[in-house]
């Protein structure tokens, strides 16, 4: 009887690297599950105390430690490879430098400790993803994050599907449920769901981020699925994301999703002949579409459109009366609760992260961060254009929502969202260039799957 083959070295430390590109997936999917809220409100998020509430509602953020684990098995497989750093991608150093001297110009370190923390968390999940990114394959990278996005959109439909009406009523039975903060009431009031984040247009973003790399690496890693099963995983995508973006209710996601939208078909040179007709096509139904759905919205006078300019507007005052280093940062809130009109809603954040920055950390610290994220969009989407790899561009489409969502949201400040964008960033930053053969086209014989 001959005795069994052991695994040869390399088919272990293939399996490692996929274990541990696995967990990172995984790690970022329960970010999308776990970490919705605002680094500012983190205060008001309790410890979990029963595995019901593991299980069902937000963590603080301290329970994020768990990526210090996927890290350091990172770093014991991997170690720090040393990568030369873009003068464009460096960007992200000098911002994160300049918020450390906001910061220690800012008495209100309640709202910058949890801050900085925070982005320092963004920019070591940037330069793992950039350092690491020869190791890590989206192969393995969309099991987990599959699997939570899944979960995510499984939430959004029971909430659409009576979930928020047992909890309003739930909310209503409760003495003094008037005594409520006045923008909970607003949300619990709202028919718009918002599954795992903090509220419906943080739904729209994490859709907008995750959607185009998820539905294009399914398409390419299911081959070996039978019709039933991958045709299953594809609709399931396509109806569970078309349906919760619907549902939220978010006005800038449905205009920022046909954007990405165009983006794809203007690629696709397949489709050269009739590339016109389906711009039309996408471009009259979509915003004909839109004006249908929301009729009712602009009749009432576009509320939450006013509220944002009224917040705008206030963080360009602040930014003209602290030019340099702003108020510290995450700190709006204050400088916006001594500066807002009677009758507007109070805000802890801008809306808006480029001029959050400008709030926070002055202009030159909403320049860095601008030139950061912009510029990176920008130079990354020539390259990846260009490149054969459609996986690739389907990330940067993500990140391409993420950076557009960021002119009328605050997803900097919101680690599900932010955690996966830096990274994919990072991660785009450090693949082969667009004149290089990216290593998932080239032929691999079966045993390296």
């Amino acid at each position: 009887m001959s005795k069994p083959t052991l695994p040869t070295q390399s088919s272990t430390q293939r399996k490692i690297d996929h274990l541990i590109t696995a967990l990172i997936g995984f790690g970022l999917g329960l970010g999308l599950l776990k970490f919705g809220n605002p680094v500012i409100l983190n205060h008001l998020v309790t410890w979990p105390e029963n595995l019901a509430e593991y299980l069902f509602i937000s963590w603080p953020l301290p329970m994020a430690l768990f990526w210090l684990f996927i890290l350091a098995l990172g770093f014991w497989r991997w170690g720090i490879p040393k990568t030369r750093m873009p003068w464009l991608a460096s960007l992200v150093l000098v911002w994160l430098a300049w918020q450390g001297l906001s910061a220690m110009n800012s008495p209100h370190r309640h709202l910058w400790g949890i801050t900085i923390i925070h982005f320092h968390a963004l920019l070591i999940l940037f330069e793992a993803a950039r350092r690491w990114s020869t190791q890590l394959t989206p192969r393995w990278l969309l099991p987990g994050l599959l699997a939570c996005f899944f979960y995510v959109l499984w939430l959004g439909w029971e909430q659409h599907s009576g979930g928020l009406e047992a909890t309003r009523q739930a909310f209503y039975a409760q003495p003094n449920w008037q005594s409520a903060k006045p923008e909970y009431l607003l949300k619990i009031s709202s028919n718009r769901i918002f599954s795992s984040l903090v509220y419906p247009n943080a739904l729209a973003g994490a859709i907008l981020l995750f959607f185009p790399f998820l539905i294009t690496a399914t398409w390419r890693y299911t081959t070996r699925l039978s019709n039933i099963p991958r045709g299953v995983l594809m609709g399931g995508l396509v109806l569970g994301s078309g349906t919760c973006l619907y549902w939220s209710g978010s006005k800038s996601g449905w205009l920022i999703s046909l954007v990405l939208l165009l983006v794809v078909i203007l690629r696709q040179p397949n489709l050269r002949r009739w590339r016109a007709l389906l711009l039309s096509m996408v471009l009259l139904g979509g915003l004909g579409a839109f004006a249908w759905k929301f009729q009712g919205y602009f009749a009432k006078g576009a509320t939450s459109a006013s509220a944002r300019f009224t917040y705008w507007q206030a963080a360009v005052d602040i930014a003209k009366d602290y030019p340099l280093l702003g108020t510290g940062p995450g700190t709006f809130a204050v400088e916006y609760a001594k500066r807002k009109p009677p009758e507007a809603e109070m805000a802890k954040l801008t809306h808006n992260d480029y001029l959050e920055q400008a709030s926070d950390s002055g202009l030159i610290g909403c320049l860095l961060f601008t030139a950061f994220l912009i510029g990176s969009v920008i130079t990354l989407g020539k390259k990846k254009w260009a490149s054969g790899d459609g996986v690739e561009f389907a990330m940067w489409v993500g990140v391409l929502g993420y950076a557009l969502q960021s002119f009328v949201e605050f997803g900097l400040y919101i680690p599900a969202l932010s955690w996966s964008a830096f990274f994919f960033l990072g991660w785009l930053w450090g693949r082969p260039k667009c004149n290089e053969i990216p290593t998932e086209a080239l032929p691999r014989s079966p045993q390296t799957h």
